[in-house]
């Protein structure tokens, strides 16, 4: 249980260490909440939420791609962003790439770590899953906006996910103890915002493809209908993954879960 007063989430601390951003934000801290990307929404139905970014230390219901269950004790950070269309242009890369590539640079200048992505949007650090994204677009009757959903394992004891995912699962604890929640989620606010209005398409898509593992090798895709052996040939600039199947077929997906082999993320050295 986090009783140091300093992993407290704080608006005011949030704001002090982020500074002057492009877009203006206003934060809604919670204890605990269903889901952060569900009260987005929430926002959204209601007529507003734009430059909201929803914050909670914990989630009852989170989830990730597919409703997936995504475990979400104490300790870890569970935010999300509203984004209008007119906050950004390159909508679709946007969605696709910027959260990616924002956890990766907070990651790589505050705790100096090597993260990496395995596609399409999970951040892994020696192999296990330190952080997961869900963006989403919701139109209602009368208002419209960009969700960007993300989960980090930041302080998170191993012992608070189930044992199923023990194996998986990577927390940040052992970089991120001398770290704030407040300092990491303000670099994550500054460094989205900062994509947000600099980046061009090709800057999404060449800086993903930069820190995505697998590209060239051979893997395994989980689909609904089953297993393919296949070779990760590309990605295109909706976030497809081009792959090569055995027979040298090719094919472009848009969903399912990967396995690939090889080092996944690592520590910096003399960081």
């Amino acid at each position: 249980m986090l009783t140091d007063r300093r992993d407290m989430i704080s608006e005011d601390e949030i704001l002090r260490r982020s500074g002057k951003t492009h877009n203006k934000f206003q934060f809604h801290i919670y204890d605990n909440l269903a889901s952060t990307n569900d009260t987005a929404k929430e926002m959204i139905r209601a007529g507003g939420g734009h430059g909201s970014v929803i914050i909670a230390n914990t989630q009852s219901f989170g989830h990730g791609r597919n409703k997936r269950i995504f475990y979400s004790p104490e300790g870890g950070i569970y935010v999300s962003f509203i984004f209008s269309e007119s906050q950004t242009p390159n909508k679709s890369q946007f969605l696709t790439f910027a959260p990616c590539i924002a956890v990766c640079r907070a990651m790589e200048r505050l705790l100096g770590l090597y993260p990496v992505v395995k596609w399409p949007n999970d951040i892994l650090i020696d192999g296990g899953k330190a952080c997961g994204i869900l963006s989403e677009t919701l139109t209602a009757a009368d208002a419209c906006g960009m969700i960007i959903g993300i989960g980090v394992n930041y302080l998170t004891e191993e012992e608070s996910f189930p044992e199923g995912i023990r194996a998986t699962a990577g927390s940040l604890k052992q970089w991120a103890k001398n770290l704030s929640r407040n300092e990491f989620i303000a670099g994550l606010v500054q460094t989205l915002d900062d994509i947000s209005v600099s980046f061009t398409r090709e800057q999404y898509l060449l800086e993903y493809k930069k820190r995505l593992t697998g590209l060239g090798n051979d893997i395994i895709v989980i689909t609904r209908d089953g297993e393919i052996r296949a070779k990760a040939v590309d990605i295109t600039e909706d976030g497809g993954l081009i792959i090569e199947k055995t027979n040298g077929a090719f094919e472009k997906l848009y969903a399912g879960d990967i396995s690939i082999r090889g080092v996944h993320g690592q520590q910096k050295e003399n960081s």
